[in-house]
């Protein structure tokens, strides 16, 4: 290479930019797997409370319905 100077400055820059983008590519696939973890936990939340919103839904279909306090009249029979 000490034939051409030029030529192992440019091997050195090629080194340089394929090391940075291994580092920016293990800090973006960090990133990445710590957001997967994240949309499952809030994906589990997410169906724990549907079931919650269906599990009232079936006690208050279930339910009598309730005589609001001001209605007029006798209760009905």
């Amino acid at each position: 290479m000490a034939d051409h100077p030029d030529l192992a400055q440019r091997l050195i820059k090629v080194e340089e930019a394929c090391a940075f983008t291994q580092h920016e590519l293990e800090q973006v696939s960090a990133e990445v797997a710590a957001l997967g973890r994240r949309l499952a936990d809030a994906l589990r939340r997410l169906e724990a409370l549907e079931r919650r919103a269906a599990a009232q839904d079936e006690a208050d279909l279930d339910a009598s319905p309730a005589r609001p306090p001001h209605a007029a009249g006798p209760p009905p029979s």
